[in-house]
Parts: C-alpha cells; sequence; structure tokens
C-alpha cells in the first residue's frame, strides 16, 4: 500500500466525487475502504477516522449494516493507531454487533468480513488495555474466521497485523517466531508486501531476542531504515525501532540505542502512531539509566 498510495491519489479524488451517485452498497464499501486505507496507511489518522465514520454514517442512512460495521471496524484500527484504545474497543464491539445481527439472519459474505476486521480491531485494543489473553483468543477466532472466507488480503492482515503485533506486546518471541515464519510464506503466496515486511521485522526481531542479538540486529536495522524511507505507517515502524533499541541496550551499544529510539520518539511526532509510544519512553528511560546510573530522576521524567 505505502509504494502505490501517491500514485493512487488522482484516482481517489475521483471516487470521492462519484461516491454520492453510487447506491450499490457492495461498490460504495470498496470506494470507501480505498480512501480509508490510503489515509491509514499513511499516517493521516485524524482523515482515516473522518472516512470511517463517514462509511458508518451511510451504512445507517442506507439501512445497510454491514456498511455499517465496516466502518466501525475500521474507526476502531484507525483509533488504536492513536492510542484511544477504549474508544477503539468500543467501536469495535459495535462493528461485530453489526455484523453478528446480519448473520443471524442469513450468512453473507460482507457481514463475514467486517466482523473479521471488527474482531481484530477489538484484539488489538484488548492488548492494548492490558488484557493480551482475550486479546489473543480473539485474535485467534478471527484468524479461523477469515480462513473459512477464504479472503487473502484480509488473512494476511490478521496474522501479520493483528497475531504477530499481539504476540510481540506479549513478549512470546518462541511463538512469535514460529508464528512469523508461517505468515512470511503466507504472505509469499499472496504477494502481500505489507505483511511480509511487516512478518520479517517479527521475525528479526525474535531471532534477537531469542538468539544472537549481534548478529540479528544488523539486518533488523537495516529493514528499519528501508521500512523509514516509504510512506507507509502499517508495518510498526514505531515498535520495531523501540525494539530495536532495546537490543541494542542488551549488547551494550548505548550510543545505537539511544539513536534508534530517538527515531523512534521522531516517527511518533511525524507520523502520528502513538500507540507505542508509552514502550518508546520506558526504553528511553532504561537507556538513560545505562548511560547514567545517578540521574535518577532524569530517567524517572522519561
Amino acid at each position: 500500500l505505502g509504494n502505490h498510495c501517491q500514485a493512487a491519489m488522482p484516482h481517489l479524488a475521483i471516487v470521492e466525487r462519484l461516491i454520492p451517485l453510487v447506491s450499490n452498497t457492495a461498490a460504495l464499501e470498496q470506494a470507501l475502504a480505498a480512501l480509508w486505507r490510503t489515509a491509514h496507511f499513511q499516517g493521516r489518522y485524524d482523515q482515516a477516522l473522518s472516512h470511517a465514520t463517514t462509511i458508518s454514517e451511510l451504512g445507517r442512512m442506507l439501512s445497510a449494516p454491514i456498511l455499517e460495521s465496516c466502518g466501525h471496524a475500521w474507526a476502531s484500527h484507525s483509533l488504536n493507531m492513536m492510542a484511544r484504545h477504549a474508544e477503539a474497543e468500543a467501536e469495535a464491539v459495535l462493528g461485530m454487533q453489526q455484523s453478528a445481527g446480519v448473520l443471524r439472519q442469513q450468512p453473507k459474505l460482507l457481514a463475514l468480513e467486517s466482523a473479521c476486521a471488527a474482531k481484530g480491531a477489538y484484539a488489538v485494543s484488548s492488548c492494548y488495555l492490558g488484557y493480551p489473553d482475550r486479546a489473543l483468543r480473539v485474535a485467534h477466532a478471527a484468524s479461523d474466521d477469515v480462513t473459512l472466507i477464504g479472503n487473502p488480503y484480509l488473512q494476511c492482515m490478521i496474522e501479520a497485523v493483528v497475531i504477530g503485533n499481539i504476540l510481540m506486546a506479549r513478549r512470546d518471541w518462541a511463538t512469535l517466531q514460529t508464528h512469523s515464519t508461517a505468515t512470511i510464506a503466507l504472505c509469499e503466496k499472496y504477494s502481500h508486501e505489507d505483511g511480509f515486511l511487516l512478518s520479517t521485522q517479527h521475525q528479526l526481531i525474535a531471532n534477537c531476542m531469542l538468539g544472537d542479538t549481534a548478529a540479528w540486529l544488523q539486518p533488523l536495522l537495516h529493514l528499519m531504515e528501508r521500512e523509514r524511507a516509504t510512506d507507509c505507517t502499517g508495518r510498526s515502524l514505531v515498535s520495531g525501532h523501540v525494539h530495536a533499541a532495546e537490543l541494542a541496550l542488551r549488547i551494550g551499544q548505548l550510543d545505537l540505542a539511544r539513536q534508534i529510539n530517538d527515531l523512534a520518539l521522531q516517527l511518533i511526532e511525524t507520523r502520528g502512531i502513538r500507540a507505542w509510544e508509552p514502550e518508546a519512553l520506558r526504553v528511553r528511560a532504561e537507556v538513560q539509566l545505562a548511560q547514567y546510573p545517578d540521574r535518577t530522576s532524569e530517567a524517572e521524567g522519561w
């Protein structure tokens, strides 16, 4: 997505003008999804949230609960990136409720897809709000559902973005190592670039945590350098830098740890990825203590 967003911008402007003229729900869902995804993956979360709100409002106006469910699910994903996790959880619940209402009447593919998207967002918000077991349980339920649907794009997103990031937040390195290897193969099969790069990042971090940190840190830093050059924020740039800083600290490269962590804090400010800000600040304090053990008040401030 990051590589194609700029090329798509003229087409998306036309899409926005055509939306009021279209009444087909499936076509509207696809058009609005394009607008939301472009804003979300470029880190324009306020705009992405606005698009998602438009989608849910349009769903209510058209009595199209599937469209309304999609809007709530996508709003939840954007709110999670903005670190507004309680609001994200509430939006995800609304999305699950709307899709469940449709599915009680008759099974519909779009309803199943929106249910999976909402479950994924709910799992992520649960993780950030301090319910890691619930997060993983719901994430695996979404994975099971999306496997039945047979939507490769959504399957790669659930495995890489939802389950991969939850395992990383849980610091379950052995499971993350196994999971990321399988997800890399899945994303290669379906040519899902974003999922492939994110899962590669997860694999490198797990390798560092479990094995020879010094040997795996340079490939991780090289990958993060490539990722910074894109305009796509969907690959956990901040979390990758935070973990790289922690790994540099582990092997005693304090200046490098501080440099990488400063990049993480810079990315938070420039790209609005607030979800990992607490961890970035925690690692900054750890680096401060390692460099200046007697300056505890500064570390406490971080």
